[in-house]
């Protein structure tokens, strides 16, 4: 009987402490998952704020996209009169013209140049956003990830404590 008796406290002992490895990992999950929870609330903060200056930008780019078409009509028209104006204009008068054209063309050149650096840049914003959707993906099955152990050490907690209670 002192034999069974020790065997019981052994195992009972055993189970304890399997108890208490498995309150620990327990602990230990719900921390994890407090951290993740946390690390998924920032990089929502950061995709919003992301959003909201692409959302800024795209406007930008669009008011400079009319601001452009707006100066290539205006260079259009301007054109048309250069040409009228070197059928009555004088030598002197058409190279002053052919001057004022070129700056407009450089200005125009330099703004298509800048849109195209801003398009360059919305494009790696919105890559990047796609990058941190990735991340949120993956954020979420790390979270189903850790549901799943967190499920696994709760039915062996319980399996633990039925053998106790069977012990007991």
């Amino acid at each position: 009987w002192t034999v069974d008796s020790a065997t019981d406290q052994s195992a009972e002992r055993a189970l304890r402490l399997r108890e208490r490895e498995l309150e620990l990992k327990w602990k230990d999950l719900l921390a994890r998952e407090r951290s993740l929870d946390r690390a998924y609330r920032k990089r929502e903060q950061d995709v919003e704020a992301q959003e909201e200056a692409l959302v800024s930008r795209e406007l930008a780019s669009h008011r400079q996209q009319q601001r452009l078409q707006e100066l290539e009509e205006e260079l259009s028209r301007r054109e048309e009169e250069l040409t009228q104006q070197r059928v009555i204009s004088a030598r002197e008068s058409e190279d002053r013209t052919q001057r004022q054209l070129e700056e407009q063309r450089q200005e125009l050149q330099a703004q298509r140049e800048e849109l195209d650096a801003h398009r360059a840049e919305v494009l790696a914003r919105q890559q990047a956003l796609q990058e941190r959707e990735e991340l949120l993906a993956q954020y979420h099955l790390d979270v189903a990830d850790v549901q799943k152990r967190q499920r696994e050490v709760r039915l062996e907690r319980e399996w633990v404590q039925a053998r106790q209670a069977e012990a007991a």
